[in-house]
């Protein structure tokens, strides 16, 4: 009976291929009877030896004579060696399977991922070209997590294979993948699965030193993210970052304080409980540091019972002032819910007549955190202060902070502005006030003049406010002239766009650099010299063949100007000659 279907589905087959000649035919039948042989061996022992079915054994049920396509049987294939093998048999055989017809059915991730990362082979012994390929991914998956590229994360979940794996250098297949998944996880399609794909690769971050390429800062911003005090690996994780080291549960304590007015009930809870198992698994000077922390946020606590009086803002230890001000600017605004509405409007009140006594404090860190706390009170809550309250804080900003006597507090200033624009309703109204901070282009400290560059960067993404209605181009090209590349280089990032966009012509690029020698010649030297840093070299390239192809086109002209008026001249002189002949 075995034989006899045999028969019939090879006789199916060759009547198919009316073209084929006789003997070719019974060359294919052999081969097909060979597939078909293979095909009946049990999935579990491919090895085993073939047996016919007997009749009561054949399945007749409709599922059974659903045919399987080309990309299921190439799916499965993908599992394990023998069902590849199996695969590509039957392929050789040129029946109703064709690898080629079928490979372009398949997706880019399908082809990149699991053509080359499913074979166990490949954990063994990875050839030179995917190390290579593997290397290249890692090197550019931040360039491409930042063009949003559609194809990162398939190169992230290529990298994530390899680190699961245990191939070679996984931890520097790790770093960028690291960096990758937190980035994701904050940003705005963060789901817990990417929490999950970052606690796997935790211990990453015991090789790393966190001081380098930003590296705290993007940490710093799990401590407090609601995703990660969602999810059981984001509070792993966050309590991890407790024991990396001393210093930076410093840096965790501060950022928590920061966002503990911002979170919900259950998320606090989360926070306190990532506190609490940071202290349990802690010793040493790591469980000293968290003691202290906690300590912290014990009397930080019972400040806010006390904030009604705002007693600590008049304590003679500036100590207990700043604690108090940067723990009341990051409550604000303090309100008690069972209070009427008149009774919540004066209290508020009294709050902003606080936040300008605390802009006048005679302590420097005061006045530092109070106007660092200001930037960030206004970014959010612009509405909600009155026209007089604006301009009495910004106006002693403006008038007094921005030439304070130290530094910290001119550089505070600048920061506070910057976060303000971030607040859309603020942008009519420093329209008209941050041209009055130009003088600060040419501050005495290198630093604040760094922190105003800053600024006017910022003003860029805004169309409503141009730079240079804040600082005109003379002063800044007075600046590039002689101030230190730490300086010039974002003058020359804030120029770009107007004297070397991507967007014009060459011959655009040369009259805008030719209007920039005449404006100030030695700033356009060293302006140029700093484009190399933001410009690909294709660019530079071509100013530099369109400068040169310039002087040679003047160079011709001028040698035939030459030319001719020597003819010119020449002829007259015959002229004249012959005029005295006669």
């Amino acid at each position: 009976m075995g034989a006899k279907s045999k028969q019939k589905s090879t006789g199916k087959k060759a009547s198919r291929r009316k073209n084929i000649s006789h003997s070719e035919q019974e060359d294919v039948q052999g081969k097909e009877n060979e597939v078909v042989d293979e095909e009946m061996i049990s999935p579990e022992n491919p090895d085993q030896d073939y047996q016919e079915k007997e009749p009561s054994e054949i399945s007749l049920e409709a599922a059974d004579s659903i045919p399987i396509s080309g990309h299921s049987i190439l799916q499965e294939s993908l599992e394990n060696p023998d069902k590849f093998l199996k695969m590509f048999t039957a392929h050789l055989a040129k029946g109703e399977f064709d690898l080629e017809e079928t490979l372009p059915v398949l997706t880019k991730d399908e082809q990149l991922c699991k053509l080359c990362l499913d074979l166990e082979v490949v954990y063994e012994s990875p050839p030179m070209g995917l190390k290579r390929v593997v290397s290249l991914q890692c090197k550019h998956l931040l360039d491409l997590q930042k063009l949003e590229h559609k194809g990162v994360e398939v190169v992230a979940k290529c990298l994530e294979t390899w680190y699961n794996n245990k191939m070679e250098e996984r931890d520097e297949v790790a770093k960028p993948l690291l960096r990758y998944l937190i980035g994701r996880a904050l940003g705005k399609k963060g789901a817990k699965a990417d929490v999950k794909r970052i606690w796997n690769l935790h211990q990453v971050l015991l090789s790393l030193r966190l001081d380098e390429g930003g590296r705290k800062d993007i940490l710093l911003q799990c401590v407090g993210h609601p995703l990660f005090l969602t999810t059981p690996e984001g509070v792993k994780f966050n309590v991890f970052l407790f024991s990396l080291s001393v210093p930076f549960i410093q840096d965790i304590h501060k950022k928590a304080r920061t966002v503990l007015p911002t979170l919900t009930g259950k998320q606090s809870h989360s926070l306190g409980e990532v506190y609490h198992k940071a202290w349990g698994n802690s010793g040493g000077e790591f469980l000293t540091s968290l003691e202290d922390s906690i300590q912290n946020i014990m009397e930080c606590g019972m400040l806010v019972q006390r904030g009604n009086t705002l007693e600590p803002f008049q304590a003679n230890n500036h100590t207990v002032r700043l604690n108090a001000t940067e723990l009341f600017l990051s409550a604000y605004p303090i309100e008690d819910s069972t209070q009427d509405i008149c009774v919540k409007s004066a209290f508020l009140e009294k709050q902003h007549t606080q936040i300008i006594q605390l802009l006048k404090d005679n302590s420097v860190e005061v006045r530092v955190a109070a106007v660092i706390g200001v930037g960030r009170i206004l970014s959010v809550y612009w509405l909600m202060f009155p026209s007089e309250t604006l301009s009495n804080l910004v106006g002693h900003m403006v008038r007094e902070l921005s030439v304070d006597s130290d530094y910290r507090v001119r550089v505070a200033v600048f920061q506070s502005f910057k976060s303000m624009l971030g607040e859309s309703h603020s942008h009519v109204y420093l329209k008209e006030v941050l041209p009055h901070l130009k003088r600060s282009l040419h501050d005495v400290n290198e630093t604040v003049r760094i922190a105003f560059v800053d600024l006017l960067l910022q003003v860029c993404n805004i169309k409503t406010i141009k730079f240079w209605d804040i600082c005109d181009l003379s002063n800044l090209l007075a600046r590039v002239e002689i101030d230190r590349p730490v300086v010039a280089r974002g003058i020359v990032k804030l120029l770009l766009p107007s004297f070397f966009s991507e967007d014009l012509e060459v011959g655009q690029k040369l009259s805008r650099c030719i209007n920039m020698i005449k404006e100030n010649g030695p700033a356009s030297r060293n302006f140029y010299m700093l484009l190399i840093q933001f410009s690909d070299l294709k660019s530079l390239v071509e100013l530099m063949i369109g400068i040169l192809s310039s002087i040679r086109s003047f160079l011709k002209s001028k040698s035939a100007q030459d030319e001719s008026e020597r003819n010119n001249s020449g002829v007259e002189k015959n002229k004249r000659r012959k005029v005295s002949e006669f």
